[in-house]
């Protein structure tokens, strides 16, 4: 962007030279000159230059003397080649594809917030779950030791407490798993955030706070189309396409330009700083160019229609698809939030089923299978709770970044 941009910026130059000349048999002699350019392209399209050059020669023997030169041209071409979108194209595309990478690197940054929001949430996940285990494992270790105080009163049989024993055991294998499990993946958040070895990592077991959409279906659709940054990407891109038409074009206009030129000299004199200068020259003209070979170009402004063809249609496909994956979200967020109350809903009967297979069993009505059973689905029911909220979070993230509204601070925090 910034060497673009610097050849659209005036050009300048200065060349200083100096030669001694020793010849056998005459006099030594030397000259030195110092030459400067300036040249610029205009916002018309024109290439304006300035040349001065001074000179000064002496001889062994002589007096010196002293030249000066400037001249000034420009050059407007009229047709072919002329204008500010013509001659600036390679500015005006490395600014917009500057704008494109900021708006690419703002996706990134949403993208991979969400990408830390999925992690942090599924350690908090596993975290819960070993809650829940551990309290499972608690509710196991009380069943086991009554049903052997039961056995010991003839109350029960040996099977129930082997069961009771079984349900145990497993809880606790299970237990010292998930925590392993946990600890792996702690260290796998840590070198996901660029933290040191010795650096610890753990997680608050807090659940996501509930956050309900706004939005509905037909609306999010409307600020989709007005904030997408990708979407802004692509219809921009299709104005970038549609200018490279223009510029195809262009180049099958014929040539014509106009060309201004004036120049000014001086007469050597024996005296630096006393040359005067007068103009020897000046040129006004007006060339047209008719080139019958045409091929090229006109391939090229095919190949142009061709590519701003296939980039509204893609422009079109993208919008659909865009619509369909907006109210696909909105069905998955729909779907989440009944599955929610359902787990809700899930646990409180469990927790029910739970305490009658209890109260049951103590009767000596039910054997203690029930309560095994009864336990496992209270955990399950937990953790499913655990996974659907999680779930919701992310998916509530992912449709606000979808609907272009997930804004990531200086600091990485989201401003929603």
């Amino acid at each position: 962007m910034l060497d673009v941009r610097h050849g659209f910026a005036p050009q300048l130059a200065l060349a200083l030279s100096y030669l001694l000349d020793e010849p056998a048999g005459s006099p030594d002699s030397n000259s030195g000159d110092v030459g400067f350019s300036f040249s610029q392209i205009l916002p018309t399209g024109a290439r304006l230059a300035l040349q001065a050059s001074s000179t000064a020669q002496a001889a062994e023997g002589q007096s010196g003397s002293y030249a000066s030169f400037v001249s000034l041209s420009l050059a407007q071409p009229l047709l072919r080649g002329g204008g500010y979108a013509v001659t600036h194209e390679p500015l005006i595309q490395a600014e917009r594809s500057l704008v494109y990478a900021l708006r690419e690197f703002e996706l990134f940054r949403e993208d991979f917030s969400i990408d830390v929001a999925r992690r942090f949430y599924d350690l908090v996940n596993r975290k819960q779950s070993i809650d829940n285990q551990r309290r499972n494992l608690e509710n196991n270790e009380f069943g086991r030791r009554q049903a052997e105080a039961f056995f010991a009163v003839g109350r029960t049989s040996e099977l129930d407490v082997l069961r009771a024993r079984r349900s145990e055991l497993t809880a606790r294998n299970a237990q010292l798993e998930a925590q392993e499990s946990l600890l792996l993946e702690l260290d796998n958040f840590r070198i996901f955030l660029g933290l040191p070895e010795d650096q610890p990592v753990d997680v608050e077991p807090a659940s996501p706070l509930f956050t309900p959409v706004r939005y509905d279906a037909r609306s999010a659709v409307e600020v989709a189309l007005e904030n997408r940054l990708d979407l802004c990407n692509r219809r921009e891109q299709l104005e970038d396409v549609e200018r490279g038409l223009r510029l195809a074009r262009n180049a099958l206009l014929p040539d014509l330009e106009l060309a201004l030129g004036t120049s000014y000299a001086t007469d050597p004199v024996d005296r630096l700083g006393g040359e005067d200068l007068e103009r020897t020259d000046s040129t006004l003209s007006v060339t047209l160019g008719l080139p019958l070979d045409r091929v090229r170009q006109r391939n090229a402004y095919r190949s142009a229609e061709i590519s701003l063809a296939r980039s509204r249609r893609e422009l079109e496909e993208f919008v659909d698809q865009l619509r369909v994956r907006i109210q696909s979200s909105f069905r998955e967020l729909e779907r989440r939030l009944q599955s929610l109350e359902i787990q809700r809903q899930l646990i409180e009967d469990q927790t029910k089923n739970l305490r009658i297979a209890e109260l049951r069993f103590e009767r000596g009505e039910l054997p203690n299978r029930d309560v095994v059973e009864a336990n496992q689905s209270l955990l399950d029911a937990q953790n499913a709770l655990i996974d659907e909220q999680v779930g919701y979070e992310i998916a509530r993230l992912q449709l606000m970044r979808d609907l272009g509204i997930l804004f990531v601070g200086d600091d990485g925090m989201w401003k929603q």
